[in-house]
């Protein structure tokens, strides 16, 4: 929806909104660095109807410029809720009468089949709130038989649209819109026989309306504990509205990338970085909340291929592109009412578009919101400590094995998850070691992980406070 003024989904806490124009230029982005890297059938899938204008539009676009170099195509199949409800009812997940909210038991259990924690699971159970529509979710090993469905069903009918899709050279014409069991009880929204839709009550919040259900209006209290997770995707809007109404109402918004780093670590390391480092810095200021992780940041000229779009992976954005996102992403948490925004960034090319959007955006809004780039979470300051070298575990002399990786960066990257650094490969294999400093045991590893992201929290917390302080 609008940013400013809110419309859609934007009208609730906790959504973060693009402009069409900046989705759009993302969308060409990544699309472009993948071609340069050879790939030769290129495929959006949304999960959402707002993103299907826009990647049919790029794809069409694309595959015009490109004339055949390779194929960009928008699969609008794969939106389709509809045949994927009538699928389910034929093995007995029949939807009930809509509880009027924007969810439905197809999306909660295909939510349910990545993650339970997702939708609530253990607190919806215990709490008497796990059904949806009529279908209850309670019994864990049905509703994950009945999710396995769903995701099955959903790719083998992706899968061959794809197939049709690389076949017809793009995009294939948009297929009929069935109701139904659309996502959040598409086709139960509007009015009979396309009959317009009365304005929606001023209190309407959380995807639906007010006068369907009470848990779609601003001032009802919230059914389920306080979200245990720093992270706004992870919660419910509502969530993010009583976090606002405690006074969490700093954002951090911290930037990745999707680069190589040498023959051990996945692209994605500065993404792994900052989900371990987001939440412990955030718990450090206790007033904050984090922003999902922008991975897509500039590495590179895309097309003539420099500095890492090089290499076979990376995914560069044009460092327009990224600044429009950091606006966007910035702007949609200012207009839910976070007073500070806080940019930190994990790899060195994030740096300088940071600083611009936030001193661009601090001055558009003249003390209404201030948005801090913090340079120092990425450069350790030099009073902090050097938690390696204190722990005798680095020392000068020793050797430097000339990749893109070092003991810091991995143990903070094991931290969220010992595959990002292919930990049991290395192990078995006998190439547990960057550096001469061995990760083999996993233990101590984990703990010099946890000391790593703490010292960085730390400065960085301190830092933020003493930036807010002096605005």
């Amino acid at each position: 929806g609008s940013i400013d003024p809110p419309s859609g989904h934007m009208r609730s806490p906790g959504t973060l909104s693009l402009q069409q124009e900046t989705f759009e230029a993302l969308l060409t982005d990544v699309a472009h660095s993948l071609k340069m890297h050879g790939f030769e059938n290129i495929i959006f899938i949304g999960d959402s109807g707002g993103n299907q204008g826009g990647q049919r539009a790029v794809a069409d676009e694309l595959n015009a410029a490109w004339g055949g170099e390779a194929v960009v195509g928008h699969v609008q199949g794969y939106y389709d809720y509809g045949s994927v409800g009538q699928y389910m009812a034929g093995q007995g997940l029949v939807d009930g009468e809509g509880d009027g909210l924007h969810d439905d038991p197809v999306i909660t259990l295909n939510m349910f089949h990545a993650d339970p924690r997702s939708v609530r699971y253990d607190e919806r159970v215990a709490a008497g709130f796990a059904s949806i529509n009529g279908v209850s979710i309670a019994d864990r090993v049905e509703s994950l038989e009945y999710a396995r469905q769903i995701v099955g069903f959903r790719a083998e009918s992706t899968a061959e649209l794809i197939r049709e899709t690389i076949a017809n050279g793009g995009t294939l014409p948009a297929p009929q819109r069935q109701g139904g069991a659309g996502r959040g009880g598409r086709g139960r929204g509007g009015g009979p026989g396309g009959q317009q839709r009365p304005e929606p009550d001023p209190r309407t919040m959380g995807g639906g309306d007010c006068r369907a259900n009470d848990y779609n209006c601003s001032d009802t209290p919230n059914p389920l504990p306080e979200a245990k997770t720093a992270w706004i995707e992870e919660m419910t809007w509502m969530d993010v509205r009583d976090a606002i109404a405690s006074g969490k109402t700093t954002a951090i918004v911290s930037t990745g990338g999707i680069e190589p780093n040498g023959p051990w670590l996945v692209t994605g390391k500065h993404n792994y970085v900052l989900r371990a480092n987001c939440p412990a810095i955030a718990a450090n200021l206790g007033n904050a909340v984090c922003a999902p992780v922008i991975e897509f940041v500039p590495e590179g000229s895309i097309e003539p291929q420099s500095g890492h779009m090089r290499s076979p992976g990376t995914i560069s954005l044009r460092q327009e592109t990224f600044e429009a996102v950091l606006t966007d992403v910035a702007h949609s948490l200012k207009m839910h009412g976070f007073e500070n925004i806080i940019f930190i960034g994990d790899s060195g090319g994030n740096q300088s578009g940071q600083e611009a959007v936030a001193e661009r955006l601090t001055a558009a809004w003249a003390g209404e919101a201030a948005v801090h780039h913090i340079g120092e979470y990425y450069r350790r300051p030099a009073n902090a400590p050097n938690v390696l070298r204190d722990e005798g575990v680095t020392r000068e002399g020793m050797p430097d094995d000339g990749i893109h990786d070092s003991p810091g960066i991995t143990l903070n990257m094991m931290l969220d998850d010992i595959n990002s650094v292919r930990w049991a490969e290395r192990v078995e294999t006998g190439q547990a070691v960057i550096n001469g400093v061995s990760i083999a045991d996993l233990e101590r590893a984990l703990e010099l992980a946890q000391k790593i992201s703490e010292g960085r929290a730390a400065w960085t917390a301190d830092l933020i406070r003493e930036r807010i302080t002096s605005r």
